[in-house]
């Protein structure tokens, strides 16, 4: 019973307040509630959609169309079909980035910069002139972003992608009034509610609507619906070690110098790789293989057992073996000369932070290449352990190049290089000690 007059009221109070925009275009301008978005003859009302496009930092923006639909709900707190039918036609509108666009790094609660980005950009005014109000009154639309957004598809069969689209849907309720000047109408009042949030769970509360926001806020509208697109370059399964290392998006790589290295010692390193911060699952897995680097751009696979790793060994769908990773677990990888640990499925964004053992006598450094970047050298000390800190891939190439020179320091102190001057030293110490002997002698002759 209380359903039937809450609705019979709202009815009612729509159709008085319909009553008063129709015939009171001489009275002084009707009072909105908060929240609502007030316009008249002469300053139309402007209401625009915010597109939040989020991706894992380094993602490159898309070449993508994204397309905001408008249903007829009701007039005049009606519902019936006839009268819904003859509400005027709100036309959708769009939302375009391409791979010119910036995104902007998110901080983190403390402040920090993220793991993610974003881009944000508003549509053009929802509620043109050309809108062919029929008579004045309150007129309700729901709003959903159009779901057979097509992915771009870059180089497709290469790469993996993952579009999460907004299941978000608002409703505008929307106050028509007659001009002044003739006879057309204008909107003289909005008001955006969420019904539901973007994961589709239930929202409520007035958005504001205005090109820029509200005052104090990020300097978009605040009817919004957000996306996130993930991208993975690499793939699952190639087919030879050739395309192994083709597909590699993550490359940790080993090398000893000096004239004393023992090119068959193995170095223990510590790889932990950390999910990107956003649209993938924390069960995801990945895979690396180790390959042995033959030169002439030539690799061969090396064998993984117990002995290799700490990490789980699996064999792919070629039935090579790769060790498994979960994101956060610290897996221990040993690792030779011209050997090189390849990962093959790491999302975009993917974080990753490795430390080489310290190894007596050999001075660790390595060189760092993120995102295709010049490589930057980082030396280490002896006898300690070197860690690459937690960087954050890109779509180009991602390395860390360890590289170990021999430097082989007796415990006497004396190294091989002052060899030379410490046998001179020897043979004038000898010399001296025959002097000495001889004229000793000849000392105790004369006595005789």
């Amino acid at each position: 019973m209380m359903k039937q007059i809450s609705k019979k009221f709202k009815k009612v109070t729509s159709a008085a307040l319909a009553m008063a925009l129709g015939i009171g275009m001489a009275l002084p301008t009707l009072a909105l509630p908060d929240g609502w978005m007030t316009g008249d003859e002469d300053t139309p009302l402007v209401a625009v959609i915010t597109k939040d496009f989020r991706m894992p930092f380094r993602t490159l923006v898309p070449e993508i169309k994204f397309e905001f639909d408008f249903t007829a709900l009701e007039v005049d707190g009606s519902t019936l079909k006839a009268d819904v039918d003859e509400m005027p036609e709100i036309p959708s509108v769009k939302v375009e980035f391409n791979n010119s666009d910036t995104a902007i790094r998110a901080l983190d609660a403390q402040g920090d910069p993220s793991g993610v980005q974003y881009i944000m950009r508003e549509t053009e005014n929802i509620l043109p002139k050309t809108i062919a109000w029929q008579h004045a009154g309150i007129y309700k639309y729901s709003a959903v972003e159009n779901q057979t957004i097509e992915l771009p598809k870059e180089n497709a069969g290469n790469i993996e992608e993952i579009l999460i689209k907004s299941q978000a849907e608002y409703e505008m309720e929307i106050l028509v009034a007659a001009n002044k000047k003739d006879s057309g109408f204008h909107v003289a009042g909005l008001a955006v509610r969420i019904i539901k949030g973007d994961e589709g769970q239930p929202a409520s509360g007035k958005k504001d609507a205005t090109p820029g926001g509200p005052t104090g806020g990020d300097g978009k509208s605040e009817f919004r619906f957000r996306n996130i697109y993930v991208k993975n370059n690499g793939k699952t399964d190639p087919e030879d070690p050739k395309d192994l290392d083709k597909f590699t998006v993550l490359d940790i790589n080993k090398k000893v110098d000096g004239e004393f290295a023992n090119t068959d010692r193995f170095f223990e390193f510590l790889v932990t790789v950390n999910k990107a911060e956003i649209g993938v699952e924390d069960t995801l897995k990945y895979r690396a293989y180790i390959l042995n680097i033959l030169g002439n751009n030539n690799f061969s696979l090396a064998p993984i057992d117990s002995d290799t790793t700490s990490g789980k060994i699996l064999k792919d769908g070629e039935n090579r073996d790769y060790i498994e990773f979960s994101t956060g677990v610290e897996v221990s990888v040993n690792l030779k000369h011209n050997q090189r640990l390849a990962f093959t499925d790491l999302p975009v964004g993917t974080s990753f932070t490795v430390t080489e053992k310290a190894s007596l006598n050999y001075l660790p450094s390595y060189f760092l290449s993120i995102n295709g970047s010049v490589p930057a050298k980082y030396p280490g000390e002896n006898n300690k352990d070197l860690t690459v800190p937690k960087e954050y891939i890109g779509e180009a190439a991602n390395s860390a190049a360890f590289v170990n020179e021999y430097e082989y320091t007796p415990t006497t102190g004396i190294t091989v290089d002052n060899m030379p001057y410490i046998v001179m030293i020897a043979l004038a110490m000898f010399a001296l000690a025959g002097f000495t002997a001889v004229k000793y002698r000849r000392g105790l002759k004369f006595q005789a």
